[in-house]
């Protein structure tokens, strides 16, 4: 590849690093990005790869954050190289079989001889994923989830329900070896046939105001964690009630005992949305948090239902004020299933 002038080369990495053009970079090997909210951590908005479910191998797994500063972060959820976080250069060369100087040529706009060149570039995909497996259950009681939880609001008769139909149980997280283990409670995600293929997590202990949650590592990311109430299967008039996470999800379903498909979108995920969608159909219902990040999600789709929490910010807010002022719940009393 002909580089240039030095000073050409010196300027197209500091762009390349500084101000990397990373969705230009991909339309020239052939992807499109597809925007996916926002992440609090980087303050960014975040993309994903658009293409048909299938099609784009282990790519879903990523996720590409386009900071405020200009740099991107790119996200492997699945770690394929031990790493989670690459910068636009590192990405391009890890993931789309670039070397150093095409991923700088694309990234800071290269020429237009260079981009055919990698409108041809053959595209590898990812290594083939290894079956998700699910995090151990804990063999003892699961106290600490079900005092975690009913702290939260959750009736114990719901969560005894819950474990019988395999869609929570305890989990002894060890970071490290040498660590003492986390109780997390665990949400099971599955897919239309039944199989396990994520999870949704959060540790029992809080500090202060900082919980720790996260989607389980090899996750697809096309699914949130679900549940059935009072129905067998979704129709096309039945209601999906997307929530930002596992517990806003069940407190809606203790506020409202309302008929349908409860879904977390384990934050603001925008490839949950659209995948339960296209996997199970039904009706969307926005139910995302009374803030800044949950409206702006929820005016994507002025077309749909859109439910606000009447006190605090998200839905377990209000089932602990109504639950505290002896504000009655509606009895649930059908069939809740996975």
């Amino acid at each position: 590849m002909n580089r240039g002038s030095k000073k050409q080369w010196e300027e197209a990495k500091e762009t390349a690093r500084l101000h990397p053009n990373m969705e230009a970079a991909l339309n020239a090997l052939g992807y499109t990005l597809r925007r996916d909210g926002r992440s609090i951590k980087y303050g960014s908005v975040d993309y994903r790869i658009k293409a048909p479910r299938g099609v784009s191998g282990d790519y879903s797994a990523l996720v590409f954050c386009a900071k405020p500063d200009g740099t991107w972060v790119v996200i492997d959820n699945v770690q394929r190289h031990g790493k989670l976080a690459y910068d636009a250069i590192g990405a391009l060369r890890a993931f789309f079989n670039c070397d150093f100087a095409e991923a700088v040529s694309l990234l800071s706009s290269g020429d237009i001889e260079k981009r055919a060149h990698m409108s041809t570039f053959t595209k590898e995909p990812y290594p083939e994923a290894e079956s998700f497996a699910l995090p151990p259950k804990y063999t003892g009681s699961y106290s600490a989830t079900f005092a975690y939880l009913q702290k939260r609001g959750m009736d114990r008769g719901l969560l005894n329900t819950l474990v019988k139909e395999s869609l929570l149980y305890e989990w002894w997280y060890k970071p490290k070896p040498e660590n003492k283990p986390l109780r997390m409670a665990v949400f099971p995600i599955y897919n239309e046939n039944g199989k396990a293929i994520g999870a949704e997590s959060c540790c029992t202990l809080t500090v202060g105001d900082f919980k720790f949650k996260h989607s389980v590592s090899g996750s697809d990311m096309n699914y949130g964690w679900h549940l059935f109430y009072g129905i067998d299967k979704v129709n096309e008039d039945t209601s999906v009630y997307f929530c930002e996470s596992a517990i806003d999800a069940l407190s809606l379903l203790q506020l409202t005992a309302a008929e349908g498909l409860y879904v977390s979108l384990s934050g603001l995920k925008l490839c949950i949305y659209e995948g339960m969608l296209n996997a199970f159909g039904g009706k969307a219902v926005i139910c995302t948090d009374n803030d800044k990040a949950g409206n702006s999600f929820a005016e994507q789709f002025p077309e749909s239902k859109r439910l606000v929490p009447s006190v605090g910010k998200d839905w377990n807010d209000t089932l602990i004020y109504c639950k505290s002022n002896g504000i009655l719940n509606p009895v649930l009393d059908k069939q809740i299933k996975a």
